[in-house]
């Protein structure tokens, strides 16, 4: 018997919710994961090998702050139909703009792509191709290097 491979214990809470998770091998110290939730079932805090974050979310159950165990505060701002405006995480500030079918026209001063169908096909870092059937067949840097090709085969 393998005495290295990890096993798992999970605990759920009243509500069926995951409310703890354990990894441990004779190997290793375990690796703990301990939830808390909000009313509404959204994680209030989660706690990893003692290490603590918080979370706080609004009444559209939409995180708008976290607190990471370092004491760093990631921020969040929404607009009127759901779509984040606005946020600052690890000290970076981002602002979003959509078009009319709520998909991330633009991120700070990049602009992202789509077409026709709403696929996404240009990004601050890529260029997309898709297929007759919309899937993905390249992705390529702007200055036109494949990064990854695919292909489908049907049988």
């Amino acid at each position: 018997m393998n005495t290295d491979l990890w096993q798992q214990v999970a605990q759920m809470n009243d509500t069926n919710l995951l409310s703890s998770l354990t990894y441990t091998t004779k190997a290793q110290q375990p690796f703990e994961i301990a939830y808390d939730y909000t009313k509404s079932g959204n994680i209030s805090q989660a706690t990893v090998n003692g290490q603590v974050s918080s979370f706080i979310y609004d009444g559209n159950n939409q995180l708008t702050k976290e607190t990471l165990p370092d004491g760093t505060m990631n921020t969040y701002a929404y607009d009127a139909v759901g779509n984040r405006k606005a946020s600052v995480v690890n000290g970076e500030k981002s602002t979003f703009t959509y078009n009319d079918a709520n998909q991330i026209a633009k991120k700070n001063d990049t602009t992202y792509t789509y077409d026709a169908d709403g696929y996404l096909t240009k990004d601050e870092n890529y260029q997309y191709t898709y297929n007759q059937q919309q899937r993905l067949t390249k992705v390529e840097t702007l200055d036109g290097k494949t990064v990854a090709s695919y292909k489908t085969a049907y049988v």
